[in-house]
């Protein structure tokens, strides 16, 4: 029979057989402020590098100019064509020059496209088509480099 550890005035224990003090929380909160920490520090930086990464290639870009060529009143549009569904007047010799549309405002960041036709199974999308839609979205959409 396993001796009683346990008398009228409460537990018995010898010096070697004292309980285990239950760990208090303070590590397992060091160790999860630790992480939290490194994440906000880590967020910090990375919002650190984008900022300057956009700051300079904002001033390269404009130090460079705008990225389409289109202009309002073109100088000279002799051998300038119409595109094919007679919307943007271009030159054929120098794709990036058009002729700009002022009712067009840039008030788009981007859009997803895709040219009429070119789904299958009719994959009927023509050059000159795309080109004229790619010269009007020009025309909408703002550029970040």
């Amino acid at each position: 029979m396993p001796q009683d550890r346990y008398s009228a005035s409460g537990p018995i224990w010898s010096q070697n057989e004292l309980p285990a003090k239950p760990k208090s929380g303070k590590r397992k909160w060091f160790i999860i402020g630790g992480i939290v920490a490194l994440i906000i520090i880590a967020a910090a930086v990375g919002i650190a590098i984008a900022v300057t990464h956009k700051k300079s290639s904002s001033s390269a870009s404009s130090v460079s100019g705008s990225t389409s060529k289109g202009t309002d009143n073109p100088s000279n549009t002799d051998g300038w064509v119409m595109s094919q569904n007679s919307i943007v007047k271009y030159n054929p010799n120098d794709l990036t020059q058009f002729q700009t549309d002022p009712r067009l405002i840039k008030s788009l960041y981007g859009m997803a496209y895709t040219p009429i036709g070119a789904i299958l199974p009719s994959c009927g999308a023509t050059f000159d088509g795309v080109l004229e839609d790619i010269y009007l979205m020009s025309q909408l959409t703002k550029v970040y480099l």
